[in-house]
């Protein structure tokens, strides 16, 4: 609740890998007054948006991380959460939509085990059920099989506290209907909780 009044008062920085572009329209989405606030239809018309869909990246057959250049970080460690990564997570706020392709799905769990764990049984599970596993940098790691790709984010939320993000990049109906279990279950050993505004 503390963070919705800040929020609300406007008492937040913003990241310093958010463009001045990008700030100014989170700033216009996130005013407190909804006379003035900008819209989701204004959002959409806006130069920076339509750019930032021309733009986004195809991901390639020769890497499961190639789509990811611009998204993941330069250095090795996990990456931490910030507050508007927090927000995005409340029903109703993630905006993620908008900027994502229709057919990408995300479902993301808490862990309390260490990132190079997390990577080491992942990889293990994707072994054993026949994916394509790629290591990528600061938690991320490439999951391929056929013509489904889906990709594993590690976010560090606390000290002994992490989050990892599930996202079904390609084939997402056949990773619901065929593959979701098998994978949910075996990831279960190092799951805290699940975090999904659907049912799993």
């Amino acid at each position: 609740m503390a963070m919705y009044k800040k929020v609300y008062r406007r008492e937040y920085q913003f990241p310093d890998s958010i463009s001045k572009p990008a700030r100014h329209l989170i700033f216009q989405l996130l005013d407190p007054n909804p006379n003035t606030r900008m819209s989701i239809e204004a959002l959409m018309q806006h130069s920076w948006y339509k750019k930032s869909l021309r733009s986004k990246p195809q991901i390639s057959n020769k890497s499961l991380f190639e789509s990811l250049a611009n998204y993941k970080p330069d250095s090795g460690e996990v990456s931490a959460m910030n507050a508007f990564d927090i927000i995005s997570m409340s029903p109703g706020l993630d905006l993620s939509g908008l900027f994502e392709p229709t057919d990408c799905k995300k479902k993301r769990f808490t862990t309390g085990v260490s990132m190079a764990k997390v990577e080491e049984r992942v990889t293990e599970i994707g072994g054993e059920l026949g994916y394509r596993v790629e290591k990528g940098k600061s938690g991320a790691i490439g999951l391929g099989k056929g013509r489904m790709i889906l990709f594993m984010e590690i976010v560090q939320i606390t000290t002994n506290l992490l989050m990892v993000e599930v996202k079904v990049a390609e084939s997402k109906m056949e990773f619901e209907r065929t593959h979701w279990g098998d994978l949910k279950a075996k990831l279960q050993d190092i799951v805290v909780s699940w975090h999904t505004n659907e049912a799993m």
